[in-house]
């Protein structure tokens, strides 16, 4: 199993005042263009990632949308420890987690605050009404 979350650091709340995404009200309407210009904006892209085709993967982003992907294979342990300590001292670099290791995401890392899984709300429905939890 793969899982992809996306951490914004902009918007992170501190662990305690954590809010679950089915109770959080979307800020506005999403738009691929406007997040594409946001991306670009930040001007980065820190990705880490249990598999070694993260690099050719961030590197044909970067062709793509001209955002600078720094992408860094790590196993799940280290990524969590890595995730933990960026969020627990308030200097977050990552924006993008690929975890493998499912429980560990569903049980601590979202409900404790650390990432939040993002996922378009048309994606949720459509999942929904084909009985896959995201």
């Amino acid at each position: 199993m793969f899982f992809l979350l996306l951490f914004f650091p902009e918007v992170q709340k501190k662990k305690k005042d954590a809010v679950p995404m089915e109770e959080a009200e979307p800020v506005e309407e999403y738009s691929y263009e406007k997040l594409v210009e946001l991306a670009k904006a930040e001007g980065e892209l820190v990705v880490y990632d249990t598999s070694s085709k993260i690099v050719p993967i961030g590197k044909a982003f970067q062709e793509k949308y001209g955002i600078t992907v720094k992408a860094t294979k790590m196993k799940n342990p280290e990524q969590v420890e890595r995730v933990k300590r960026e969020v627990d001292a308030g200097n977050i670099q990552v924006d993008v987690v690929g975890l493998s290791d499912g429980p560990i995401i569903v049980n601590e890392l979202i409900p404790q605050g650390y990432l939040e899984n993002w996922i378009l709300r048309i994606l949720k429905i459509e999942s929904r009404k084909n009985f896959i939890i995201p």
